[in-house]
């Protein structure tokens, strides 16, 4: 009898041990399933799937968009000066197509006024203002690179809008055109965001106002600070 209930004793404790292994392998494999799954991160390339539009920084504070252009003042000696085209703000859209080009949708850079004093056109001067740099259609052009650092340059047909301001009243002038205007694209991730770079370089003279002043070696610097990266 003794024996007997040694026999049922030890069934037991191995029936115990069958049901205590199944129970912590479920419990692991329960614990398993409620671990949170963490997506893989999108690239730079892969967030440009759809359209991202980019503020672009002002030229204040110091570290932000510039323009810098040569003058020359038509005498018979000419005279070049170095100029400052302040930029107040604007925005670049980009997306990426399911085909691997990058698409410039949208371009537009407001400038500041720009003063031309009477040695230029005496007797009082002129100011431009309402300047404003932008395309009227989309541009296309293969990057680079992709992944999480994006580069391309594309070719822009750039118009810029301007008037004259003079004796207290505005006068608008005719848009100028600048054809074929290489602009290099930048785009990189941190964190959640997306931020851009471009630059575009303009060699020769872009403008010129009543054969008394030019400006050439046009060269825009502009900072998108970010855009959020879907």
């Amino acid at each position: 009898m003794l024996d007997m209930n040694k026999k049922i004793s030890r069934y037991c404790w191995a029936g115990f041990g069958v049901m205590l292994s199944l129970c912590l392998v479920g419990c692991t494999m329960q614990s398993g399933d409620d671990d949170p799954v963490v997506p893989p991160q999108r690239t730079a390339w892969q967030r440009l799937s759809y359209p991202h539009s980019f503020a672009i920084a002002s030229t204040q504070p110091e570290g932000g968009s510039i323009a810098r252009a040569k003058g020359i003042v038509n005498r018979e000696i000419p005279k070049v000066t170095d100029v400052d085209l302040d930029i107040l703000g604007g925005d670049v859209t980009l997306w990426a197509t399911p085909e691997g080009y990058l698409v410039v949708e949208r371009l537009r850079v407001d400038f500041d006024d720009v003063a031309v004093g009477a040695d230029v056109l005496p007797p009082n001067g002129v100011q431009l203002t309402g300047l404003q740099a932008r395309i009227d259609f989309p541009a296309v052009a293969y990057p680079d690179s992709t992944g999480d650092h994006v580069t391309a340059v594309v070719h822009l047909d750039l118009f810029t809008d301007w008037a004259i301001r003079r004796g207290g009243q505005v006068y608008p002038m005719a848009p100028v055109r600048l054809d074929d205007v290489p602009l290099s694209i930048e785009v990189y991730r941190t964190d959640d965001q997306l931020k851009a770079r471009f630059v575009a370089l303009r060699e020769g003279v872009f403008w010129s106002w009543a054969d008394r002043f030019e400006l050439s070696e046009l060269m825009v610097d502009l900072v998108g600070p970010g855009a959020l990266a879907k």
